[in-house]
């Protein structure tokens, strides 16, 4: 039958033409690209003219032609760390892109694109002074169903505004100096506020007398804005307080009594002496430290004129050491750093000591373990010596540093616990030993207040964890020391967890300095009650304007217009 169909014409005339047909659409699939059941998206016909002999015939075939499924289109995540902040913060920017052949940024840099996976992931941290759009464009396979794609996202500057009135509290008639600090990209100012006149839309400052009958506020308010619009705002309060009677002509002034059994009777001159301090600044050098020791250095002129301010004239010395160098305590623990390691107003100008005191805070950042406590017991105690000594080939430069009569006091900067092996009081001890008035030694400090360790206590005779890297977390044992002997505790850190104000600790640091030319330390712990005060033989009111008593430094404070000049006498009795 086989040897029938072959000499059959019209059937190999039929076989022929499905077999070209067939060919055609071998043709076409290879063409077009091998089909998918999912994907049936173009129908074709042909038509082929076969010839057999003097047959003839046209044969139509249809088919389907299957295109592959488009690319994968591009995608971009793109995010801020924030999208407003203040003048001088960062922002960091993250990145990820998916698909994509190529890429470009507005303010994000240029993009390497990886050809094996078509993708990239990035970040970067950003200081933009003016509000600032970020934006990526990238294009993916020309095949995908939305080849081109962006993304966007926009950060707005506040301007950076602060104010700040010293002093705080005024009797009516005196005056207070309003000071703002404001950023460059200031562009207009409104204030407000009795007398509150300038039109500086650059920092300064401005003396403002606000007057009142009876004891009033006065809120003053500067608010400022930028080229964007955007502004920011700060407040300063002053306190005024009516002008007392003026008082009347002092009379002779009594012969004191003899002192009875358990009372004492000491006698004050307000001099020069009370107005010394020796100052040591203990300046934590760990990694995490680099920009507190430039905030530092950024501040120091506003800390040394307000010594330096007739209105608050302290005979300062100054010295800066490091957190020491870990280990065992040595005898080098605690040196002065510096080509000039004692500033000394008696020797350097004031613009002298300015300039080496922002050299010398800049003690680097190589450290590991913290031990503040014992860098300032031992730069006080080289600081006692008059001659100078050497240990190998190290000078002590901290000879000559400490005077007897003039108050110590130490400033410790760190954002670790204190790591010192022996108890806090112990360091404390150590401080007051060198004092002929164990009173004038204070501790301030500057610390991780946010966190707390292990409890502890003032009189542990030994740290479990001194000189290890295992106890860094909190500050409790240098808050212990500021609290027993008086002195200030401020944070390392603001509200969010970055660098604090400097400018206004280092005020307060200085400020509480100044404050010590009105406080008289007394040699007993008297029974309140009894104490009876007064300057050139008029008696003083124990009271918010007059004196008060702080029981830390054991001594007697004049506040108000009540502050002794120079010169005066101060006559105090009391039980004890």
């Amino acid at each position: 039958m086989f040897k029938k169909l072959i000499k059959n014409k019209k059937f190999l005339f039929y076989t022929a033409a499905v077999a070209v047909v067939l060919a055609i659409m071998v043709g076409v699939f290879l063409n077009e690209g091998f089909f998918q059941a999912s994907s049936l998206n173009l129908v074709r016909r042909a038509q082929v003219l076969v010839s057999w002999d003097d047959q003839s015939q046209t044969v139509t075939g249809t088919f389907a032609v299957l295109n592959p499924p488009p690319a994968p289109d591009p995608s971009i995540t793109l995010t801020a760390s924030q999208t407003s902040i203040t003048y001088g913060d960062s922002v960091t920017l993250n990145w990820t892109v998916k698909h994509v052949k190529s890429c470009s940024s507005s303010h994000l840099g240029s993009f390497a694109i990886s050809t094996a996976t078509n993708s990239e992931s990035g970040n970067k941290s950003d200081n933009p002074t003016a509000k600032t759009t970020y934006k990526i464009d990238c294009d993916g396979d020309p095949t995908a169903t939305n080849p081109h794609t962006s993304q966007s996202i926009t950060v707005t500057v506040e301007p950076k505004v602060t104010l700040a009135a010293n002093p705080t509290t005024i009797i009516s008639g005196n005056s207070s100096k309003l000071t703002w600090i404001l950023s460059p990209d200031v562009k207009s100012c409104t204030r407000t506020g009795s007398g509150f006149t300038s039109t500086s839309i650059s920092s300064g400052n401005q003396d403002v007398s606000p007057t009142a009958a009876t004891t009033t506020n006065f809120n003053y308010n500067l608010t400022c804005k930028n080229n964007d619009d955007i502004s920011n705002s700060a407040e300063a309060i002053i306190t005024v307080n009516p002008a007392p009677p003026s008082p009347p002509t002092p009379p002779t002034p009594p012969t004191p009594p003899a002192p009875l059994p358990n009372s004492a009777d000491e006698v004050f001159t307000q001099n020069s002496a009370n107005n010394k301090a020796d100052i040591i600044w203990v300046v934590d050098n760990s990694g995490s430290m680099y920009d507190d020791q430039d905030a530092l250095k950024d501040n120091a002129a506003a800390f040394i004129n307000n010594l330096t301010d007739p209105n608050n004239k302290i005979d300062y010395k100054i010295g800066i050491t490091t957190v020491k160098n870990g280990g065992a305590e040595a005898n080098t623990d605690g040196l002065f750093v510096g080509a000039y390691p004692i500033l000394d107003p008696n020797y350097l100008t004031v613009s002298n000591i300015i300039n080496y005191f922002k050299s010398n805070v800049l003690v680097g950042i190589s450290q590991s373990v913290e031990q503040g406590l014992v860098a300032a017991a031992k730069a006080a105690e080289n600081g006692s010596v008059s001659a100078p000594q050497k240990w190998g080939t190290t000078i002590n430069k901290n000879y000559g540093f400490l005077r007897s009569d003039a108050w110590l006091i130490a400033i410790i900067v760190s954002d670790e616990n204190d790591q010192s092996c022996g108890s806090t009081m112990s360091y404390i001890n150590r401080l007051r030993a060198l004092k002929a008035n164990p009173k004038k030694v204070v501790i301030d400090v500057v610390v991780d207040t946010s966190r707390t360790t292990r409890p502890s206590n003032i009189n542990d005779s030994v740290n479990p964890n001194c000189g290890t890297t295992s106890d860094t977390l909190g500050s409790d044992r240098y808050q212990q020391a500021a609290t027993e002997t008086g002195g200030l505790i401020a944070s390392i850190f603001n509200s969010t967890g970055t660098i604090a104000n400097y400018q206004k600790i280092m005020d307060l640091i200085s400020n509480n300095i100044a404050d010590l030319a009105s406080s008289f330390t007394l040699k007993n712990k008297p029974i309140v009650s009894t104490i009876k005060v007064t300057v050139n033989g008029t008696v003083i009111a124990q009271g918010d304007n007059g004196w008060t008593y702080n029981e830390l430094k054991q001594a007697i404070v004049f506040v108000g217009s009540f502050v002794p000049p120079s010169g005066a006498t101060i006559h105090v009795t009391y039980n004890y």
